[in-house]
């Protein structure tokens, strides 16, 4: 037969495979994992819901990193985070990486990823999330926040917004960088807890969600829309921290781990620079 001249696949486009392989539909033809149960709830020290994250691997989870003004105002233990999954015991986080430019003054690089102290197993109705790569990001396809509303510990609404529509930066004032995504998104004022929540594109044929944003800023104060942190711009890092793909050499940055990162605990130590 003719030679296969496909580009070699990415890390998290073999693995978005291998899952999809798991995913099941039920006999009136909808997908087991319909509810997208990636989306989970991280909770602090005392139980409150801090933000959404979005599972991608059996042991990391991509979620906000917190800016400085959130830090202060969050009054939240950032070194004790777990995760929450449906029906599971908490799962303690066990490390935080922070992206190497991760600045807690920038809304730039806000992103981070929660290693699990507890490997995941997935099944057929439990599956991560895909990663978008700048092939499979489709941006013009319906668009799916999903997350989890209230910070604290008795409500927690499962939020699901299907009318977003991607608009170019330049329509979007505030997010004009290759790293984000502005989207128009009817859900303005977000409760606190769905930051951090995934914004995905649905594969109904198997069954996969392929995230391509992480909701970073829905005040909707920014003419035009809501902000994410858009997947594609921060996946050679991803692949680098979860699955262990060497970074091109100018970027060999080791990822920052969190820990010595947070400058406010709760008595706002301020570590010498």
């Amino acid at each position: 037969g003719e030679q296969d001249v496909d580009v070699p696949k990415r890390i998290s486009e073999i693995k978005c495979q291998e899952y999809a392989k798991i995913a099941e539909k039920q006999p009136n033809g909808v997908c087991m994992n319909a509810r997208s149960p990636h989306t989970v709830m991280i909770v602090d020290s005392k139980q409150r819901y801090v933000l959404s994250g979005s599972i991608i691997s059996e042991k990391f989870v991509l979620t906000k990193a917190p800016s400085l003004k959130e830090q202060i105002s969050m009054d939240v233990d950032w070194e004790r985070l777990k995760v929450r999954l449906g029906g599971q015991a908490d799962n303690p986080v066990k490390q935080e990486y922070l992206h190497p430019d991760y600045d807690e003054l920038s809304p730039i690089n806000l992103i981070m990823l929660l290693e699990l102290t507890n490997p995941l197993k997935f099944a057929r109705r439990f599956l991560p999330a895909c990663l978008a790569n700048r092939a499979t990001e489709n941006l013009y396809d319906t668009l799916l926040l999903t997350g989890f509303g209230g910070q604290s510990t008795t409500t927690k609404e499962f939020y699901e917004s299907v009318d977003s529509r991607v608009v170019s930066n330049e329509q979007c004032q505030g997010a004009a960088s290759k790293e984000e995504l502005c989207v128009t998104d009817r859900y303005v004022g977000v409760r606190n807890g769905i930051l951090g929540g995934p914004l995905q594109t649905v594969n109904t044929r198997n069954c996969m969600f392929t995230q391509i944003g992480v909701a970073k800023d829905l005040q909707g104060n920014i003419k035009g829309g809501n902000v994410y942190s858009r997947v594609t711009a921060y996946l050679d890092w991803i692949e680098h921290v979860v699955w262990g793909v060497p970074l091109a050499v100018e970027k060999e940055a080791k990822p920052t781990i969190a820990t010595t990162t947070w400058r406010y605990s709760k008595d706002f130590y301020f570590p010498d620079n």
